[in-house]
């Protein structure tokens, strides 16, 4: 039996590590472990608007938590309490949820 593959989205985040101090897309690891651990093997998703070839091989999509999204995205003002927001992953993962509601064949 083939085990599914499933797309994680990524932080676009600075890191640190080593020698290196820069941009980065990172996944808290719990993230790829829950996969594994429900017999999917993970695929980490870069916060890049358009990836479509890695796209139509996934099985399935994992939105990782994390800041509120903009709230001009959806029309709204910003609230006092609105946290980190983060345009480039809001981009990203507006693009995949799209195109998971399309039935993963939007692009």
């Amino acid at each position: 039996m083939t085990k599914p593959v499933i797309g994680v989205s990524a932080y676009a985040e600075m890191a640190r590590w080593a020698a290196w101090n820069m941009p980065a897309s990172v996944v808290p690891q719990r993230y790829l472990d829950k996969v594994v651990a429900a017999g999917g093997i993970p695929v980490i998703l870069p916060a890049v608007p358009r990836i479509p070839r890695v796209l139509a091989r996934l099985d399935g999509l994992l939105l990782v938590g994390g800041g509120d999204l903009d709230p001009a995205r959806y029309g709204a003002v910003p609230h006092p309490r609105n946290g980190y927001v983060n345009a480039v992953r809001d981009e990203a993962e507006t693009a995949l949820l799209e195109w998971a509601s399309a039935g993963g064949s939007s692009f």
